[in-house]
């Protein structure tokens, strides 16, 4: 088998807050997932954002006032080659923009729909971290003695009998 069977989920869940001297405060939220299962790849992004009326270059009239956008991503990768001192993937993703009706006259009707196809190059991960702890030169920094306890301590503090 190419891939060695490997499930790995990450998610992220994000908030923040502006707060505008005109019109208060502007919330956001985010929230990501991706799940890697063998050489294939699922991943989501979930935004909602508020904007204002002056922030999104709004007649004055409506530049105090806060309109909430969206844009949700669904993507997909499968990894050609793996673990090989490079990574190759092709994949693609579609994503849904949202807006409140009131913005129709600036930005148009309906809700955008744009995707991308995409093709990765990228290092492949490093193997097995715990075996840097035998690494040569580890635990002998410069000024540093080890004593009897185990403990590290500068080479002045210790006694020798």
């Amino acid at each position: 088998m190419l891939f060695r069977s490997r499930h790995e989920l990450t998610t992220t869940l994000t908030y923040g807050r502006n707060h505008l001297s005109s019109s208060g405060n502007s919330d956001a939220y985010l929230a990501e997932a991706h799940y890697q299962f063998g050489a294939d790849s699922v991943f989501t992004r979930l935004e909602n954002v508020q904007k204002t009326g002056d922030e999104l270059d709004l007649e004055e009239a409506l530049h105090d006032r806060k309109f909430n956008v969206g844009s949700y991503t669904l993507g997909y990768l499968h990894d050609l080659s793996h673990n090989k001192g490079i990574d190759v993937g092709v994949g693609g993703t579609i994503t849904v923009n949202t807006k409140p009706g009131d913005l129709d006259a600036a930005y148009g009707k309906g809700s955008p729909v744009s995707f991308q196809i995409m093709f990765r190059l990228r290092p492949s991960r490093m193997g097995n971290m715990a075996g840097m702890s035998g690494m040569s030169g580890m635990g002998t920094m410069p000024g540093m003695n080890h004593a009897p306890d185990g403990s590290s301590a500068p080479a002045h503090e210790h006694q020798h009998p």
